[in-house]
């Protein structure tokens, strides 16, 4: 049994737990905090009582929904470019392996 683990469960009247988990995946604040708290020498623990603590901005719903919205669509975004890198990376190479297979032919 491992006491290492919590789980969160908000009021959906309150938070939507997508903001909220976008909050602790990204918030530097949240991070520094949690860090900060974290107990144990050996490994790192955080209880409910240092979470209760933390100083989590909660925006109002519709608010929260256009955050997670947002963030949802650049994430979208960073994925395409990403994936057209490694297409133009693909191309690339494959573009240097005919520069090199046609140099060592003398066809350039």
């Amino acid at each position: 049994m491992t006491f290492h683990l919590l789980r969160v469960r908000v009021s959906p009247a309150k938070c939507l737990p997508e903001y909220l988990q976008l909050a602790f995946q990204g918030a530097r604040h949240i991070h520094r905090q949690t860090t900060d708290a974290s107990i144990g020498t050996t490994r790192a623990g955080f209880n409910t009582n240092l979470l209760a603590m933390l100083d989590v901005p909660l925006a109002p719903l519709g608010e929260q929904r256009r955050i997670v919205a947002k963030v949802e669509a650049l994430f979208a975004q960073a994925d395409a470019i990403e994936q057209a890198g490694v297409r133009a990376r693909r191309r690339a190479e494959q573009v240097d392996q005919a520069v090199l297979a046609r140099a060592f032919r003398g066809e350039l």
